[in-house]
């Protein structure tokens, strides 16, 4: 019997390694997919002995952006480290690209009058992300 996406999307969160599939979204190993191996979702991985999810930042379709909503609905927030393509060693793009990201909710923020909450959430999630990446994949921010 085939599973619906929701049931596969919890199986993984679970830690379920048998393979779950669908004709879209499939779990191999310890990666969940969507559509093909060209397009994991999210990792779950051991960095520094605690297990945590990395969780694909890069955009493909409707279709697929639904898929990664469904999986991260079922994952630990305080497990998950967004990373471009579940790629670890994209770590130090990805903490640039925060950076950068952080620095123009700043600018922003700076240039109203009026306050805005949803930017300084986003400023305040991307800097405990940035934390994960210094803390789990030895970044020194003095050389980023």
């Amino acid at each position: 019997m085939t599973k619906s996406n929701n049931q596969i999307a919890k199986d993984f969160a679970l830690g379920i390694k048998l393979q779950s599939e669908n004709k879209n979204l499939f779990i191999e190993g310890n990666t969940i997919y969507s559509y093909g191996k060209w397009f994991p979702v999210a990792k779950k991985t051991f960095l520094k002995g605690k297990e945590f999810y990395l969780f694909n930042t890069e955009k493909y379709s409707i279709t697929t952006a639904r898929h990664k909503s469904l999986v991260l609905s079922y994952l630990p927030r305080n497990r998950i480290i967004f990373l471009w393509g579940c790629e670890e060693h994209k770590a130090k793009e990805q903490y640039q690209d925060n950076t950068k990201e952080i620095d123009g909710y700043k600018e922003k923020l700076n240039k109203v009058r009026t306050e805005h909450i949803k930017e300084k959430e986003q400023i305040k999630n991307l800097l405990i992300q940035n934390d994960l990446l210094i803390d789990n994949f030895d970044l020194i921010e003095k050389e980023l």
